[in-house]
């Protein structure tokens, strides 16, 4: 793998954005509550990461409500990182992974197993899935 990718991945990559969010403007907060029937996303997530289809990084995953906003943080075997610009619509999580060589977006799905899944895509032209499940 890149190492370039690499370490861009495993600094920053949580869940884990399609490229379409590169060039969008960011991503509107989150409402004060999820709409009705909503999953609930708050609490620990563990996640891996993949590049065509092989794991390039795992970890965990936080997210809070803090007041009206969402916020959460990714931890990796590197290190550990806020998200930002997160939101949820009641159907698809957006987030941003600031990341030493540029941020890194990541969108997902909640499933009907409870699971999350996903793409992300970086500054450096790198992308991928990922998956999440809780621990």
């Amino acid at each position: 793998m890149n190492p370039l990718l690499r370490t861009s991945l495993a600094a920053a990559v949580a869940l884990a954005a399609t490229s379409p969010l590169a060039a969008q403007s960011p991503t509107p907060p989150a409402p004060a509550t999820p709409p009705a029937g909503a999953p609930n996303i708050l609490g620990d997530w563990t996640w891996t990461a993949l590049v065509d289809d092989q794991q390039v990084s795992q970890g965990t995953m936080r997210l809070v409500r803090n007041g009206t906003a969402l916020q959460g943080t990714v931890v990796f075997p590197e290190g550990e990182a806020p998200l930002e610009t997160v939101s949820f619509d009641g159907r698809v999580l957006q987030f941003i992974v600031p990341g030493p060589n540029g941020a890194i977006r990541a969108e997902g799905r909640f499933g009907a197993d409870g699971t999350m899944s996903g793409t992300w895509s970086d500054a450096a032209g790198g992308q991928g899935t990922w998956t999440a499940r809780r621990p």
